[in-house]
C-alpha cells in the first residue's frame, strides 16, 4: 500500500512540534497524535525519516592511534561502546608501508563520539583487570577466552538496555527516541558519503576448551555498571550513576 505523503508530512510536523514546543501539554498532545496517525495509516519510522535533512546533527570522526593489532575482545567492546552511544565504528588496516597497523574509527554526533572513544578503552581496561585478577599476569589463551566472553556479555547487556528503553512509553523517552532516529539517519548518510559499508557479525566467545574462563568472563561483565552519564574532561571519563 502506498503511503499518503500528506499524512507523512503531517506526522513530521507533529514530531517537530512535540520536540520544539515548551508547553508540555501541547508537546505531549502532538506526540500522541503523531503516534496515532502512524498506527492508523501503517506508517513506519523510516517513512517519516525519509527525505528529512538532519541539518542539526553534526557528524564527527574519531580515530585511534595506529596499533599493531586490535584483539577480538577489544573489537567486541568497541561495538558495545558504539551501540551504547549511537555511533558507527570500523577498523582500517594500513598497507606494508604502515606495517599493516590498524586504526579504530568512530563516527557519530560529536558528543556521542567523544563518549564512545572514552568508554571503549575504559571497558578494555576492565576486561584486562578482571582477567589478570583471576588468572594472574600475562595474556594467555585462557585470558583471551575470558576477555571475549566479557566483551560478548557487555555487548548483549547494551542491547538489552536499548530494548528496555524502546519499551518505555513516557514523553521523555519518546522524544529521545526521535533524537536517536535522527542521528542514526545522519550517520548513515555520512557513511554512505564515505563509501563505507559496515558488515554485521555475530559476537560470541571462542576458546571452548577454556569454559571456566568463558563463564567467569560472562559473570564479570555483569558487574560492570553501564548505567552512567560520562563527563569527558582532561582525557578522563567520570562515571555517574543514573539512579
Amino acid at each position: 500500500m502506498t503511503t499518503d505523503q500528506s499524512i507523512v508530512d503531517r506526522v513530521r510536523k507533529l514530531f517537530a512540534l512535540a520536540s520544539d514546543n515548551s508547553n508540555e501539554n501541547e508537546s505531549h498532545a502532538a506526540l500522541e497524535m503523531a503516534r496515532k496517525l502512524m498506527k492508523q495509516h501503517n506508517i513506519a519510522q523510516i517513512d517519516v525519516e525519509a527525505g528529512e535533512e538532519n541539518v542539526n546533527v553534526d557528524i564527527n570522526l574519531w580515530k585511534s592511534e595506529s596499533l599493531s593489532q586490535i584483539d577480538t575482545y577489544s573489537r567486541y567492546l568497541a561495538t558495545a561502546a558504539a551501540t551504547l552511544f549511537d555511533c558507527q565504528h570500523w577498523l582500517m588496516r594500513g598497507g606494508a608501508w604502515n606495517k599493516y597497523r590498524v586504526v579504530m574509527h568512530f563516527a557519530g554526533e560529536a558528543t556521542d563520539v567523544a563518549l564512545a572513544s572514552e568508554v571503549w578503552p575504559w571497558l578494555v581496561k576492565q576486561a584486562k583487570m578482571y582477567a589478570q585478577n583471576l588468572f594472574g599476569k600475562g595474556w594467555t589463551p585462557r585470558h583471551r577466552s575470558f576477555a571475549e566472553a566479557f566483551g560478548t556479555r557487555i555487548y548483549n547487556r547494551v542491547l538489552e538496555m536499548i530494548e528496555r528503553e524502546k519499551k518505555c512509553d513516557n514523553e521523555v523517552d519518546q522524544k529521545y527516541a526521535l533524537v536517536v532516529a535522527g542521528k542514526e539517519s545522519a550517520v548513515k548518510q555520512y557513511m554512505d558519503n564515505l563509501g563505507i559499508q559496515i558488515k554485521l557479525r555475530n559476537l560470541s566467545a571462542r576458546g571452548k576448551q577454556y569454559s571456566d574462563a568463558i563463564v567467569a568472563g560472562l559473570n564479570a561483565a555483569d558487574k560492570v555498571n553501564l548505567n552512567f552519564r560520562s563527563q569527558v574532561g582532561n582525557g578522563k571519563t567520570e562515571q555517574k550513576a543514573l539512579r
